[in-house]
């Protein structure tokens, strides 16, 4: 009997022992190293990154990118359309002159300008431009190379050309703001303006008529130094029908052959670099060589 109520005693105890323990500190049915359960969220609170509306929505990050800039991982293209304007200095050598059998003459340099409007790809241009040169030449002697061997003459030149031209051009990209360019142009040019011929004698004083010097400088105008070129007044004035000088039907002070040639092509072999240091604005630096000699041009242009 005191055996059981011992038992009893004990059982109680216990019991009262285990009530006691706190929740969670003591786990009979899990292992030891199982994970705890994660607390479920209390009801009411809002999970992160929802709006709980008690304040203004998350506002979206700054890119850094203004508008017409590139965004972060995104290629700026260079604009397609461009308007601009350029300038060209063209050189006729006297050699090159020369070289068509033609004597006297000398070193023609040409200065031009005008409008021009682009379209751009990421590796090919077409350049298009209506521009203006002036072709004035001073006072030069003259002799064509199917002329006699004493047809001397002056030639004077107050012509002009109104040029329609394109260019085609490659690029080949040097770094980022730097390309290089390759290509050609074509066009024509209108001619207008006037050129005066007018034959010439030797004389040993700039008046009288003397007979052709064998090595005679047409350049020379001081006749202290030699012979001199003079020019004809009139068919036969100064008058020597053996000298074969100022002959009748010669040239006299007459309108040249300009309106010969009223359209002049345009054909040319050129190169250069072409300058982007900002989106908008591309600068070049071109050289070529073609129909009209030698070039050399400056180009400025902005994009629309």
């Amino acid at each position: 009997m005191n055996g059981r109520f011992a038992y009893s005693a004990l059982r109680t105890l216990a019991l009262a022992l285990l009530l006691t323990v706190p929740a969670g500190a003591v786990d009979l049915d899990e292992d030891e190293d199982a994970p705890a359960e994660e607390a479920e969220p209390e009801e009411g609170l809002a999970e992160e990154g929802e709006d709980d509306g008690l304040g203004e929505a998350e506002e979206e990050p700054a890119t850094g990118a203004e508008e017409g800039e590139a965004k972060p991982g995104e290629e700026l293209l260079p604009p397609k359309f461009l308007i601009g304007a350029r300038y060209r200095v063209m050189v006729v050598p006297q050699f090159l002159i020369n070289a068509f059998g033609v004597e006297g003459g000398r070193t023609v340099v040409v200065h031009g300008g005008g409008p021009e409007f682009a379209f751009s790809q990421k590796d090919f241009e077409i350049i298009l431009s209506p521009w203006f040169a002036g072709y004035s030449l001073e006072k030069t002697p003259f002799k064509g190379p199917n002329d006699g061997e004493n047809a001397w003459e002056y030639i004077e030149s107050y012509l002009s050309m109104a040029y329609i031209t394109g260019d085609f051009l490659w690029k080949t990209h040097l770094s980022k703001t730097l390309d290089f360019q390759i290509g050609a142009g074509a066009g024509i040019g209108i001619v207008f303006g006037n050129f005066y011929r007018n034959d010439a004698y030797w004389s040993s004083d700039g008046t009288t008529l003397i007979a052709p010097p064998p090595n005679g400088d047409p350049y020379n105008t001081n006749p202290a130094a030699g012979p001199v070129l003079a020019a004809c007044t009139n068919a036969g004035q100064p008058l020597d029908p053996f000298s074969g000088q100022c002959p009748p039907g010669g040239q006299y002070n007459a309108n040249g052959p300009a309106a010969a040639w009223p359209v002049y092509p345009w054909l040319t072999f050129q190169t250069g670099l072409r300058y982007s240091p900002v989106r908008n604005f591309i600068g070049r630096l071109d050289i070529g060589i073609g129909s009209s000699g030698f070039w050399f041009g400056l180009g400025a242009d902005y994009g629309i």
